[in-house]
């Protein structure tokens, strides 16, 4: 986690990022607490070990028990989705996590895309729709890896 949090330090101009707690982040699906000009917001972090042309949204996060994904259960304000590869971030978005849940749920969830698999450190398996990085739309983002800051949180 410190490399998702010196990175969202320097590109969102944060004043303090701390780690919410192992039921928040169980629970709730919310991995940081940041804060910026005196507002405090909460983000969901996501990390790819190596760059795709997709953001990957979890539509279920436990196939043997239907549970729902982060993408419909998260109570986080922004999804921060960051590509590393060997211990460096590469790129990054941030965004509105409503408004990406709001989208897929709307005209996101009858494009087809294509279904990954993925597990958890706990063993459970995940399932993904693998969104083409374009296809998300520009407003949902506040940080976009081509243009930079687009708005603060």
């Amino acid at each position: 986690m410190p490399l998702a949090i010196n990175w969202l330090e320097g590109k969102l101009n944060l004043d303090e990022v701390e780690e919410s707690t192992p039921t928040q982040q169980k629970e709730e699906d919310i991995d940081l607490w940041v804060k910026c000009n005196n507002k405090t917001k909460s983000v969901e972090v996501k990390l790819r070990r190596k760059e795709y042309k997709d953001i990957l949204l979890e539509t279920i996060s436990n196939i043997t028990k239907k549970t729902p994904g982060w993408l419909y259960k998260s109570n986080a304000d922004y999804l921060a989705y960051l590509f590393c590869i060997d211990g460096k971030i590469t790129k990054g978005y941030v965004g509105d996590m409503k408004t990406i849940s709001y989208w897929y749920q709307g005209e996101g969830i009858y494009k087809g895309y294509p279904i990954k698999y993925g597990n958890t450190a706990i063993g459970y398996k995940t399932q993904n729709r693998a969104v083409p990085e374009n296809h998300i739309p520009f407003e949902a983002w506040i940080y976009h890896p081509q243009y930079g800051l687009l708005r603060g949180i």
